[in-house]
């Protein structure tokens, strides 16, 4: 029988923390070795995935570059058709067959351009595909109740429940005088149940909902015009302004989250 464990925390960081990870890594290739992945197969897909992420994303950028260009020649030809078509008609068809050569030679590189860049998308994507096949074998071994088997072979004291079942939220209210009360103003985002040394817990984390109070508040400046006599008896107007304030409290939602262990 493992003896109790009176200082918790020092317990997890000289041996838990070490053991837990060591039996996962330990689980995790008994794994791979049940499901008969070729890793090296998988990693030389994986890096040939990122090689053409990276051919793609270079490939795309350079035909991204060629279309401003292409652009960037047409204005400038635009402009010099105009100037020629103002100075003289010959000026004219040779600004338009300069347009013409260089569209020509632009036009099939940015088209040859875009082709290589989607070939290579797909090309990722059959290796994508091909990655998830090879890996499909071990990803089906994956089950939602590891983590527990890897508590409770860590620390045996703890036995985690599968999911938060009816039966143990019964068990819950007749044995412990557990109080529906608890869940008032308050969502559970995350919960695990089990026992420890015979007793049950409830690990969870909450959104605690209440409302508070906000004040808002504002400003607004005024201006005005006012007219009167100055002491020599002439009309004269004066400018005036005036900041306005006003503030107002009203009902406020407010939220938080709680990491509670019952």
């Amino acid at each position: 029988m493992a003896e109790d464990v009176h200082e918790p925390l020092e317990h997890y960081q000289a041996y838990l923390k070490d053991a837990h990870l060591q039996h996962t890594a330990d689980y995790f290739e008994d794994m791979v070795r049940t499901s008969r992945v070729d890793e090296a197969a998988n990693s030389k897909t994986v890096q040939e995935i990122r090689d053409l992420e990276k051919r793609g994303k270079a490939s795309g950028n350079n035909t991204r570059w060629l279309k401003l260009l292409r652009i960037a020649v047409y204005v400038a030809v635009a402009v010099t058709l105009f100037l020629a078509y103002r100075q003289h008609l010959a000026w004219l068809t040779g600004a338009a067959g300069l347009l013409a050569a260089i569209f020509a030679k632009l036009n099939p590189i940015i088209k040859a351009g875009d082709n290589h860049t989607q070939a290579l998308i797909t090309e990722r994507a059959e290796r994508e595909a091909l990655a998830w096949a090879q890996m499909s074998a071990l990803n089906s071994l994956f089950d939602w109740d590891i983590f527990a088997k890897l508590v409770s072979k860590t620390f045996p004291k703890i036995e985690l429940d599968p999911y938060f079942s009816h039966a143990r939220l019964i068990n819950l209210r007749q044995s412990y005088g557990w109080n529906d009360a608890f869940n008032n103003s308050r969502s559970v985002m995350f919960a695990h149940t089990g026992i420890v040394s015979g007793n049950p817990f409830i690990l969870a984390q909450t959104l605690n909902h209440w409302i508070g109070s906000k004040t808002y508040s504002g400003s607004l400046t005024i201006h005005w015009t006012e007219q009167g006599r100055d002491s020599n008896g002439r009309t004269t107007t004066v400018s005036r302004s005036q900041t306005l304030k006003a503030s107002v409290n009203k009902p406020f939602p407010s939220y938080e989250t709680e990491s509670i262990l019952i």
